[in-house]
């Protein structure tokens, strides 16, 4: 029997009211948040970083992170593990911030 090596926990899509705040937290599970559209503030690890549409932030396990809504904003928002050792060194090698990511990825993640 073929077990999968990521569990997907979570897929959602957020709609944020501007000034909305998501304050900082963390958790033990990767989650990738990508931007549809909208403009705030995402902090990863204690660092603010612009959010933009397409913007895709790779959060590791433990890394505190938040989000501020400068304008409405709208998010995909995938949480997961990783089973698999070797997938799991190089997601955690992966930079954090993709800037103007490829559209289809949308697509994908939806």
């Amino acid at each position: 029997m073929a077990t999968s090596i990521v569990d997907v926990l979570w897929t959602a899509r957020y709609d944020y009211e501007s000034g909305w705040t998501l304050s900082p937290h963390q958790h033990a599970f990767f989650q990738i948040i990508y931007c549809l559209g909208g403009r705030g503030t995402l902090t990863l690890a204690g660092e603010a970083h612009p959010l933009a549409p397409r913007t895709l932030f790779l959060i590791a396990p433990a890394h505190s992170h938040g989000l501020v809504a400068a304008t409405a904003v709208k998010t995909l928002d995938i949480k997961f593990r990783v089973r698999e050792a070797r997938l799991r060194r190089q997601l955690l090698h992966m930079p954090a911030v993709w800037r103007r990511a490829d559209k289809g990825l949308a697509h994908l993640l939806e």
